[in-house]
């Protein structure tokens, strides 16, 4: 809800809710549409996070292995490097960028955690809305694992959680 009423302009910028937005994606393409959609005071670069497929010779090469996949999708890249709606080339991709996404998420709940630390009525939960396409092939290949991390980042930072999945379905 907070997410459209950002993108459609209904929320004040002195607002006193605190946001923080991060975008992954395979195709940078859409983080750019996300970005201009956002506007200027929307994303910055540690706001998004592409995860681009690389070359098959690149996943075949010094023993890359990705147990959550079947080796048969490392020669199923397209030219194109895209998902094109194929969830586990999306998973292909998180999980060759996992660390980068678990360190960008660890800097987004700790700026939450000081955040929360620094206001005096922190018992309030920390709502992490997670926004994806079931239509896609990052999105909904990547969601589960990114409530994972951030489920094990709020416990690390002993914070609590609500986290809500907004899935959304191309028209």
């Amino acid at each position: 809800a907070i997410l459209d009423a950002r993108l459609n302009g209904t929320v004040s910028s002195n607002s006193k809710r605190k946001e923080s937005f991060f975008v992954i994606d395979t195709d940078p393409r859409k983080i750019m549409q996300a970005s201009d959609q956002m506007g200027r005071d929307g994303l910055n670069s540690q706001s998004v996070l592409h995860i681009p497929i690389k070359d098959p010779q690149y996943y075949r090469s010094e023993n890359r292995h990705f147990g959550q996949l079947s080796r048969r999708w490392v020669y199923n890249i397209p030219r194109s490097k895209m998902t094109e709606g194929v969830r586990p080339l999306g998973m292909l991709a998180f999980l060759d960028h996992v660390a980068e996404c678990l360190d960008r998420l660890d800097t987004i709940i700790s700026d939450v955690t000081n955040d929360l630390s620094a206001n005096e009525n922190s018992e309030k939960k920390v709502l992490v809305q997670l926004v994806c396409s079931s239509c896609g092939g990052t999105g909904s290949a990547i969601v589960s694992e990114v409530g994972y991390m951030l489920r094990y980042l709020a416990e690390a930072y002993s914070i609590p959680l609500r986290t809500e999945l907004l899935l959304t379905v191309a028209s």
